[in-house]
């Protein structure tokens, strides 16, 4: 059986529903100015929703599905389905069940962000602000929430979050699930922060990106493994890649690989972009040096 072209089945799909195909030829061009040209696209959005988008995608999808044995739709679940994904913005449909429990946390969008009902329902949204939240990469247990109130949402309207600024939670104002249409940018923050509902006070930051965490936990197995042709990936993620949690994770576990080419980079972290990286060298620099001359010296 030859494997699913994920690609050629997101082009078939939007081919296939034109008011889906008119909205991805309307925004694209846009977009390609950037991350803050998405804002341009709010009135082809609300366009979207009030359009019969989601009747000719689901009547698309089961038609697919009765045909095609082979045909299996890109990140979907029974909850959940991306509708277009694309370099530097996606399209994704999500179903919240009547009577879904409130989130257990809040989390900060790392994209530009639009949401929407679909045809028929209304939610009320919860709208919160995080103060001053640049720089985004530095934890402050103190950023409190700012809580600003509720909102209506009808179908048909968009709500627009900003990266880094605004956090919302949906609320189905009767006994039908809320049938919520997204659209996003790609990252424009390379970490989201968590809060508590209850306090409105930062609990963690957390990688945007899950190719991100997944670096960390190849950087210790490959210290684990103990071949020194390890030792040109971790430097090459020690001085390139944007995150500073996986920069100091490959530092670490070089160190432990090849100790002589670990110093070396850690002297070079003193200078690193981010201060948890610069003070947790310093600190490893200073314990190394304590170290070394606290060793008897030999004849």
């Amino acid at each position: 059986m030859p494997p699913v072209d994920a690609a050629a089945s997101a082009r078939s799909r939007i081919e296939a529903v034109p008011v889906l195909e008119r909205f991805v030829s309307r925004i694209e061009p846009r977009l390609e100015k950037g991350h803050e040209a998405f804002w341009e696209c709010i009135d082809d959005f609300q366009d979207l929703l009030r359009s019969n988008v989601l009747c000719d995608l689901a009547n698309y999808e089961l038609h697919k599905i009765n045909t095609d044995p082979q045909y299996l739709p890109e990140l979907a679940s029974e909850t959940q389905m991306t509708i277009v994904r694309r370099a530097g913005y996606g399209l994704d449909l999500k179903i919240i069940q009547a009577n879904t429990p409130s989130a257990m946390r809040l989390y900060s969008p790392t994209e530009h962000f639009l949401a929407g009902v679909s045809a028929g329902t209304s939610a009320t949204v919860e709208l919160y602000e995080q103060p001053q939240p640049f720089p985004n990469e530095i934890f402050d247990p103190s950023r409190r929430l700012i809580n600003k109130g509720t909102r209506h949402l009808q179908s048909g309207e968009a709500l627009s979050l900003r990266a880094g600024y605004d956090i919302f939670r949906l609320h189905g104002t009767n006994a039908s699930p809320i049938v919520l249409l997204t659209f996003s940018t790609d990252f424009v923050l390379r970490l989201r922060w968590e809060y508590d509902p209850a306090t409105l006070l930062p609990t963690r930051i957390i990688a945007a990106d899950p190719m991100s965490s997944r670096l960390e936990f190849a950087c210790k197995m490959l210290a684990q493994f103990a071949s020194q042709s390890s030792v040109g990936p971790l430097k090459n993620l020690v001085q390139n890649h944007p995150d500073h949690f996986v920069r100091w994770s490959a530092l670490k576990n070089l160190l432990e690989l090849n100790f002589q080419e670990g110093v070396e980079l850690l002297q070079q972290a003193v200078n690193d972009p981010h201060p948890h990286v610069r003070n947790a060298a310093r600190k490893s620099l200073e314990s190394l040096n304590a170290h070394s001359a606290a060793e008897p010296a030999h004849a």
